[in-house]
């Protein structure tokens, strides 16, 4: 069984050593062997920081990932569980989605703007007349 050092997962998993022992410490890494002090880690954990990032990257947060880590663990509800929070994601992804696209809608009317004044602009850029 191969065991690496807190540095070598940080190396191969691209994260730094501070977030590892992050993770750690809210318990959603496997537990760890101590070797004079220092953890030693199986090479398993790699997947595990792999589906810590990947979630956090879809806008997961830790306490959703904890979640989600424990149900798989214990077999217990994961499909369900990981099901109703994407359906709760991509409702959030969907809002951020229209929301970008006032914005952009907004900026893009912007580029057309002769105002002369502040008050004009914030009328113009409103749509309000």
């Amino acid at each position: 069984m191969q065991e690496l050092t807190i540095g070598e997962v940080a190396r191969l998993s691209d994260l730094r050593v501070s977030a590892i022992r992050y993770y750690d410490s809210l318990g959603l890494l496997p537990k760890t062997r101590r070797v004079s002090g220092h953890r030693r880690f199986e090479i398993e954990v790699i997947e595990r920081l792999t589906f810590i990032k990947t979630l956090q990257q879809v806008g997961f947060g830790l306490d959703e990932i904890a979640a989600l880590s424990e149900a798989f663990e214990t077999k217990n509800g994961a499909v369900a569980l990981c099901q109703k929070l994407a359906r709760q994601k991509l409702t959030e992804v969907d809002k951020m989605i229209a929301r970008l696209k006032s914005v952009r809608k907004t900026l893009a009317g912007s580029l057309n703007c002769n105002c002369s004044d502040l008050s004009e602009c914030a009328e113009t850029l409103t749509g309000h007349d």
